[in-house]
């Protein structure tokens, strides 16, 4: 069982955030020469706190391909939110 050391967790809450766990993968894998998977990369950072800074969302406004249109409103091919469809009640106003 491979095990992470105090210097390889520095390395990792220095170089990790802004970056994917993919691409910290692979950088720390030839820097320290072990075969971590992203995904053992991933939970040594979560369970030490260490955040990579990403929320893994594109931004505002973003063009989506033709395959997601069917899924989210369009308008002019930019990605925006629905329109909520207003509920009437009665009884209240």
């Amino acid at each position: 069982m491979a095990m992470f050391t105090p210097n390889m967790t520095r390395w990792l809450a220095r170089n990790v955030p802004g970056k994917t766990f993919d691409e910290a993968a692979s950088v720390f894998n030839g820097r320290f020469g072990c075969e971590f998977t992203p995904r053992q990369i991933k939970g040594h950072c979560v369970y030490h706190g260490i955040k990579a800074g990403r929320k893994g969302r594109k931004g505002r406004g973003y063009k989506i391909g033709t395959e997601c249109a069917q899924h989210l409103c369009l308008d002019n091919g930019y990605a925006r939110e629905p329109a909520l469809e207003t509920i009437v009640v009665r009884g209240f106003r």
